[in-house]
């Protein structure tokens, strides 16, 4: 909104108060506080939300008369960094809602010529409200892609009961945490203050994630060689070089059953963890033992996991921790336990592949005290809580 002056014919004390008081109604439309009704059906909170952000960016005739082109950078949980069934379907909802107003918006693909062509970007994520348990709250910004300023900020809630964690067939199928600097640029940027920039790191990167998104999508509509083509196009750019598309090729090429491609491709994920102190793997074990998964649809990989893990690990002549994550389910004092023999074992697993890294790995096992999901349902929604993470550290 334009800032007003007042005229110049009124007294001083007049004209003071009025510029205060025009600057409280622009403070009020671009710093929205948070809504005060309680949570509502995921397809109401996105409309709010939406209904929010338009009005904060569309404040006067004038700019309501402006075209504007705009992008939806799909939701993602802010705890995890995945996509899920919840965060997939709040992005649709709110690009059905947009596209059925009759405004001067109009929401391009989320892709490289609809993020070439926009004005602005969205950004959005869903998480657990921390100060009311029983409510989660839907978070989202528009962005000025030429100033990368951050224009409009809102917040809605969310029964709890209307939540789905399952992650996405990319997510769920991917051997590491995706999570990385992009992805919490992302997050940063859908949680930002009106007025502030935008993460440069993941504005910079906008194009790519758009290529890894048209990947995703083809990769969760089971269109593997589609998949593949987009990956090996993001993996090319300057940028591209991400866990997540590495773990894109690693799915794809095994969905296309080229185990060779996989286990290169495996070995570059290997090598950016390891590099950049982020590795952590969906190593799943039977509950309550020390046994690898018993689906060999799910275990097969392992051993091969495993061994490029050592091989990376005694080239790059680093040391590690081996960290056990488990569930939250059963005791803390059990866990902690059963968490500490998993390090164990995969600790011994890792010296049995290349006996130089007996002196350079420890073990520790946190339990459930780390959880990322925290729900406790031992399925597809918690599984990166029942994972094993490699941290590297200084060599003594």
């Amino acid at each position: 909104m334009p800032l007003m002056t007042a005229p110049r014919h009124l007294p001083t004390a007049l004209r003071a108060a009025t510029l205060a008081l025009t600057i409280a109604l622009v403070a009020c439309v671009s710093n929205p506080p948070a809504p005060s009704g309680g949570a509502g059906t995921l397809k109401q909170s996105v409309q709010t939300l939406a209904n929010d952000l338009t009005a904060q960016i569309n404040p006067n005739m004038l700019e309501r008369m402006k075209s504007r082109k705009l992008v939806l950078d799909p939701f993602i949980d802010a705890k995890s960094g995945q996509q899920t069934q919840s965060t997939q379907l709040a992005a649709q909802l709110f690009a059905t809602h947009i596209n059925s107003q009759q405004g001067n918006l109009r929401l391009h693909p989320f892709d490289a010529a609809g993020v070439e062509q926009a004005d602005y970007l969205v950004a959005g994520t869903l998480q657990a409200d921390a100060n009311k348990s029983a409510d989660y709250q839907l978070i989202a910004t528009i962005t000025e892609r030429r100033t990368g300023l951050v224009i409009a900020r809102a917040v809605s809630r969310v029964r709890a009961d209307e939540i789905d964690a399952t992650p996405t067939a990319f997510f769920a199928d991917s051997p590491s945490l995706v999570s990385d600097r992009l992805t919490e640029g992302q997050i940063r940027t859908s949680q930002a203050a009106v007025g502030s920039q935008a993460d440069q790191v993941y504005l910079a990167s906008i194009s790519t994630g758009a290529v890894i998104n048209e990947a995703d999508q083809a990769y969760d509509a089971s269109e593997w060689q589609k998949a593949l083509q987009r990956y090996q196009t993001a993996v090319q750019r300057s940028d591209g070089q991400q866990l997540r598309v590495f773990n894109g090729l690693y799915n794809t090429q095994l969905k296309l059953g080229h185990h060779k491609e996989a286990e290169a491709a495996f070995g570059q994920i290997v090598a950016l963890g390891l590099g950049t102190n982020n590795l952590a793997m969906r190593l799943l074990f039977n509950p309550g033992t020390t046994d690898f998964w018993k689906d060999p649809v799910v275990s097969s990989p392992y051993p091969m996991w495993l061994r490029h893990i050592a091989r990376e690990t005694a080239q790059g002549d680093y040391c590690l921790t081996v960290i056990g994550h488990t569930s939250r389910t059963g005791t803390e004092a059990v866990n902690a336990r059963l968490s500490q023999s998993r390090a164990k074992v995969v600790r011994d697993t890792l010296v049995q592949n290349d006996k130089r890294l007996a002196n350079r790995i420890d073990t520790d096992g946190v339990g459930w005290r780390n959880n990322i999901i925290g729900n406790g349902t031992d399925d597809a929604r918690d599984a990166l809580d029942r994972r094993v993470e490699f941290k590297v550290r200084g060599c003594k």
